[in-house]
């Protein structure tokens, strides 16, 4: 049984958790334009990480999940804070 196997197998799962969660931040910002500020961060940070997938796979486990959750949230509360202005309008 060849040890490397097990790691290069959880590594290339990472790397597809990785893909898909920036492939849905990349959807979620393209339907939320007005959060646009956060892909800039991210292209900034991953200018400065560079090429290496293992940090990469660190950043999107230290930031990115959590970033599309804040970024869903606040799209919520300003969509919530929208609706009680038309009401008030009105």
């Amino acid at each position: 049984m060849n040890a490397a196997k097990p790691w290069s197998e959880a590594l290339e799962v990472s790397s597809l958790n990785y893909q898909n969660a920036v492939w849905e931040l990349e959807c979620f910002l393209e339907k939320h334009p007005n959060m646009r500020y956060a892909q800039e961060k991210i292209d900034k940070d991953l200018a400065k990480i560079g090429p290496n997938p293992l940090k990469r796979l660190m950043y999107f486990k230290e930031n990115l999940l959590d970033m599309r959750k804040r970024l869903v949230q606040k799209t919520e509360e300003l969509s919530d804070k929208v609706t009680q202005l038309n009401h008030k309008i009105k």
